[in-house]
Order: C-alpha cells, then sequence, then structure tokens
C-alpha cells in the first residue's frame, strides 16, 4: 500500500530535480522575474505534499499578511490561502489519514449552511452573472467572504490537529508584525511596492497606505494579549508585551476611530482573564485619562499627526469643548455631506431599506453581486458618491456586521449564524475548566469572549460576515474537546 510519507519523498525528489534544471537556465537567461514565479510555484507544490496537518497554515498567513495581488483584478492573500489550505488538505482526504473525531461534537447545522450558501450563491450567478464567466468568478469571490470560515470548519473537524493550533496563531502574530512593519514605513514614507513575479502588491502601499495600520496594529495586540496567557516562561511574556505595545503605537497610526474602541474592549477582557483587579484599574484609569486629555486638554494633541488625532477623535464628547484645536478640524472633516460619517450612514440606511424591501429580501436577502467600479470613473463627485454607496451594498461591504448578514443573504443566514456560534459557545462553556489546565486554552477563549462580544455589541456600526470569529471559536472548541479527551484517557489508566 501507497504511503503519505513515499509519496512525500517522490514528489521531493521529482522537485528537487526540475528545480536544479530550472534554477540553472534561468541563472543563466537573467530571467529573474519568471525565476521568482517558479519558485513561488515550486513552494506551492512542496508545501501541497508535505504540509501534512499543517496544511491551514496559509489561510493564517494569508488573513494576517494582507496586501494584494492583481492580475488585471484583485485577489486577496487570504484567498489564495484559503485555497493553498485546501489543495494541501487532499492528500490527507485522498489516503484517509484524518484526526480521530469521536471526542468532537459536529454541528450538524453546518452542512445545511454550507448548502444554503451555494444555492444561495448560484442563484445570484443566475440572476446576475449575466453569462459571463467573470462576473461569475466575481461574485463567488464576493461569497466566498461568508462561505470560507464554515468551509474550514468542517474540514478541520476531521482533518485539523488542535495541537498545531499555537503554532498557527504564531504564523498569524508573525504576519501581523510583517504587515505592520511595513504600514510604519508607510506612514513615514508612502510609497507604493510592487512585487514582479509575484504580481503582489505590498501592504502599506499607495498614498492612504498607512490606514493598514488600524488592522495589523490591533490583530497584532489582541494576539500579543492572547499569547500572553501561554504559558512558556517570563520570556516569552516579555516578547508578547512589546509586540502589544507595537500593535497599540500602530493602531494609533492607523487613523481608526473604531479600532481604539475594540483595543479597550480588548484590554477589558484581558484583565477579566488576568484575573489581576489592578489591571483593570490601571486600564480603566488609562482610559479615563485619556478622555480627560482629549476633552480637557485638546491643544495638547495639535503637535501630533492628523491621522492619530483622527484615532483620538471618537473619544471627543462634546465638540464645542475643542474649537480652536486642531482636533476640531479633524473631526470636522468627518463630518457633512459626502463625508466618512456620511459614507456610513446612509449605506447602513440602505442596507435596512434593501432588507425591509419585501418578504424574500427580508428571508434570503438581496444577494451578493459583482462590484461595479463605474463610481471610479465618474466626474461629477455627488454622482460618484452615491455610485460607491450602491457598488458597496450590491457586494455585502455596509461596513456593519449586522446589515452585511441581513441585506446580503438575509435572516436565514442569520439564524444560520445564532445555531452554529450556538453549538461551539455551548461547548466552550461547559469545557471551560479544561482551558484552565491546558497551555493555550484560557487564551482561546479569551480570543472568543473579545471577537463574538466585539461583533454582537459593536456589528451595527462596524464589521462584516463574523467569519473570523466563527473559525477563533471552532478551534476554541476543537482543541478544548481535545484536550478533555486526553484528560480522561489518562484519568482512565489510572
Amino acid at each position: 500500500m501507497i504511503t503519505l510519507t513515499q509519496i512525500r519523498a517522490w514528489c521531493i525528489c521529482a522537485l528537487s530535480v526540475v528545480l536544479a534544471f530550472y534554477v540553472a537556465v534561468k541563472i543563466a537567461d537573467g530571467g529573474l522575474a519568471t525565476f521568482s514565479t517558479m519558485l513561488t510555484t515550486g513552494i506551492v507544490v512542496a508545501w501541497i505534499a508535505f504540509g501534512g496537518a499543517r496544511w491551514w497554515w496559509p489561510l493564517f498567513f494569508g488573513m494576517g499578511i494582507g496586501g494584494t495581488f492583481y492580475f488585471g483584478f484583485k485577489v486577496y492573500p487570504y484567498e489564495v490561502g484559503f485555497f493553498l489550505a485546501l489543495l494541501a488538505v487532499i492528500p490527507l482526504v485522498a489516503l484517509r489519514t484524518g484526526q480521530p473525531t469521536g471526542q468532537r461534537v459536529f454541528p450538524r447545522v453546518l452542512v445545511f449552511f454550507l448548502i444554503f450558501i451555494a444555492f444561495h450563491a448560484a442563484m445570484t450567478c443566475v440572476h446576475y452573472g449575466g453569462g459571463s464567466w467573470r462576473s461569475i468568478g466575481s461574485i463567488c469571490r464576493v461569497y466566498l467572504r461568508e462561505a470560507w470560515a464554515p468551509f474550514f470548519m468542517l474540514l478541520f473537524y476531521f482533518y485539523g490537529e488542535s495541537r498545531l493550533i499555537p503554532t498557527g496563531f504564531y504564523v498569524l502574530e508573525f504576519t501581523y508584525f510583517a504587515r505592520l512593519v511595513l504600514g510604519v514605513v508607510a506612514f513615514f514614507y508612502p510609497n507604493f511596492t510592487y512585487v514582479p513575479g509575484l504580481n503582489l502588491v505590498l501592504p502599506g502601499s499607495g498614498p492612504d497606505g498607512s490606514v493598514d495600520l488600524r488592522a495589523s496594529g490591533l490583530g497584532l495586540a489582541t494576539t500579543a494579549m492572547a499569547f500572553s496567557f501561554y504559558k512558556k516562561g517570563w520570556l516569552h511574556s516579555m516578547f508578547q508585551a512589546g509586540l502589544f505595545i507595537a500593535g497599540w503605537a500602530a493602531l494609533m497610526m492607523g487613523a481608526s476611530r473604531s479600532a481604539l474602541i475594540f483595543f479597550f474592549v480588548a484590554l477589558v477582557f484581558f484583565s477579566l482573564f488576568s484575573r489581576r483587579s489592578v489591571i483593570l484599574w490601571v486600564v480603566g484609569a488609562a482610559f479615563f485619562g485619556f478622555l480627560c486629555l482629549v476633552n480637557l486638554k485638546p491643544e495638547m494633541l495639535d503637535g501630533f499627526d492628523s491621522r492619530i488625532q483622527r484615532t483620538s477623535s471618537i473619544l471627543v464628547l462634546y465638540s464645542k469643548g475643542i474649537s480652536g484645536t486642531s482636533l476640531a478640524e479633524v473631526k470636522k472633516s468627518l463630518e457633512g455631506d459626502m463625508s466618512t460619517n456620511d459614507f456610513h450612514k446612509r449605506i447602513q440606511r440602505a442596507g435596512f431599506q434593501r432588507w425591509t424591501q419585501n418578504i424574500p429580501q427580508f428571508l434570503f436577502g438581496t444577494g451578493l453581486r459583482p462590484f461595479d467600479e463605474s463610481f471610479q470613473k465618474e466626474p461629477d463627485l455627488k454622482v460618484s458618491f452615491e455610485l460607491a454607496i450602491a457598488a458597496s451594498a450590491d457586494t455585502g461591504a455596509y461596513e456593519s456586521g449586522l446589515w452585511t448578514v441581513l441585506a446580503g443573504t438575509g435572516l436565514v443566514t442569520l439564524l444560520f449564524y445564532i445555531a452554529l456560534f450556538g453549538h461551539q459557545l455551548k461547548r466552550i462553556w461547559n469545557l471551560y475548566p479544561i482551558a484552565e489546565q491546558t497551555p493555550f486554552g484560557r487564551s482561546l477563549v479569551f480570543l472568543t469572549c473579545y471577537l463574538v462580544t466585539t461583533w454582537i455589541v459593536f456589528g451595527y456600526w462596524e464589521g462584516s460576515f463574523p467569519s473570523y470569529e466563527l473559525m477563533v471559536v471552532a478551534l476554541t472548541a476543537a482543541y478544548l474537546q481535545d484536550r478533555a479527551a486526553e484528560f480522561k484517557t489518562v484519568e482512565d489508566a489510572t
């Protein structure tokens, strides 16, 4: 019988021979761009052959690194990571080398949810695809934002090794940090960085590239908080503290008001999970002090970059109290017709109007359609603004988790999410005592509580499909169930 080890050995021999000849030829010809493309292809093939139980790590890499691939259209790294993970899991499926699943409780509603998403996407392709493969492909990619997490849940249930979850989050943390470094460079030196051969536009590229710091900073800070509960010694804790500070500083430079609020919410959960009242008092005092600074001494922020002031403006309680300062000017720029605030309000209003237009849309939404770029060519600013709102709504980009779900795919989808989250959270609740006895359990539970709470509380104003949230909840449930089974086996043996 052919084993996975034999297949890997044959693949590495064949790949080595091919790459050896190819490298020699390309070095002689000087074709470095083509060589970089082929080298990437070789790495991908090697990962598919040798990734094994780590098949899902490219998804974490793609989620963390940011940027875009460009092939006449944009492709996001998380999409590449997701499909690379699918390819890497094929050998495990073919050779039936999955994980023992007896200890894991399978959420049957997951299968029905995936079928519903597939049917919903198919009907949207029929109605809005126009017979164009390009349009159909665009529609399917939009639906991928909703579908990747439940599909990942399905695969991880059968083929995911929960002991590798901490390392997977190290991959995520590393890519967040790399992305943050690029964003900080872009903050001080705006640039456009393109990697030839890979067709990769690096994160932080473009005149507004530094706004990417809002994602990398918040992601790095919260991941570092989670790793602070990982029992790896004081040196590891100090390293995570350094990453946390770097994430906080980058977040402030990212010009995102909501990211600052999410950061403070994460700090509250960190304080609660640390079980040290002094940390909670320090967090409260820091928030109150910052609040007082912004409202009572706003002129102290005059010397800071406008992007830092934009981040801080969310804490302004009384606009007249900051008049005459640069913070007042920054806050005023966010208001009025065709401003950022106006766009948020109007696109969320559009979500409500579309969702309540008729009974079918109330139940199943309007569907997720291809992205229409015509607004970018419209010379009239008001018309362009209206077209941009319509284009964002068509793709379900309501900048609101609630309206993305309800207006995009309807009340039925929301009920599926409630059922899935409820099933997994119930398992986590029952197994929480196990989390205290495991190295990474409390880290995962912390992330679960933070992510689910922020999506529920702030979903009306911020967010998208709760895909990342669902993935973390699923990983937490799998990790705790597997550790509980191990403890039971040891207990039965003694």
